[in-house]
């Protein structure tokens, strides 16, 4: 059986511009063992053609489940579920890794087994459009330093200046643990019983996962080392 010690799980729907340049980014990292789970909330367009781009290249895989709604976390949870690989990492249709990010993630929960959180640039409804031509899909890295140097940052930077990035200090991290780019050991997600899949609307089944993490005891922080590029697309 194959093995791999990251799986990258990332939710989908109809979205296919900003999912082949999710997998574009991944396929720039200089860390190579994982596999990529395309888990499909009922597209109406049929995403089978973004792996079938790139199965020959990378270890990609697709899923789906009938359109009743949104059910993010069922589509993540068959990922987890489906996944070959010691570490679940989340994205977001749409979000762009930088180059060692996922090396920074593995590296980190080797060492400290933690549930880490990345950091994701162009994370605000604020400023999203005024990000889109400071980034070139050839070069996030480069992308990155632009939108850091133009003060793009994290809509969470506010609390990790206020409170500090060392968030196992935290009484509650759980609430910044937004499954735009997380990772968790695959284990721990099964133990604690995955996503809820009765969220079935938009936001909150990531931080109330979040908490059962925290609430087994597993730490959860910050990865600064983790960073991407949320880009801006329809909501």
């Amino acid at each position: 059986m194959e093995h791999y010690k990251i799986s990258m799980i990332i939710p989908t729907f109809s979205d296919i511009d900003a999912l082949d340049m999710t997998i574009q980014s991944i396929l720039k990292s200089d860390f190579k063992d994982y596999e990529i789970l395309i888990c499909d909330d009922g597209s109406s367009v049929n995403n089978i053609d973004i792996v079938r781009k790139y199965e020959q290249i990378c270890p990609i895989r697709y899923f789906y489940q009938p359109d009743k709604g949104f059910r993010a976390a069922a589509a993540r949870n068959m990922g987890i579920l489906n996944a070959k690989g010691d570490i679940c990492v989340f994205v977001d249709t749409g979000v762009l890794l930088g180059t060692h990010t996922l090396s920074s993630f593995y590296q980190n929960i080797v060492g400290t087994h933690h549930a880490l959180i990345g950091y994701v640039y162009g994370f605000s409804n604020n400023y999203e459009e005024k990000i889109k031509d400071l980034i070139d899909i050839n070069d996030i890295d480069k992308s990155i330093e632009n939108i850091k140097q133009h003060q793009y940052l994290d809509r969470r930077e506010a609390g990790y200046q206020s409170s500090g990035d060392d968030l196992t200090t935290w009484p509650a991290p759980w609430i910044y643990f937004s499954t735009c780019l997380v990772a968790v050991e695959r284990k721990l997600l099964l133990d604690i019983g995955m996503f809820d899949e009765n969220f079935n609307e938009w936001g909150c089944e990531d931080s109330e996962l979040g908490l059962r993490i925290f609430l087994s005891g597993t730490k959860i922080n910050l990865d600064r080392n983790a960073v991407a590029i949320h880009y801006p697309h329809q909501k």
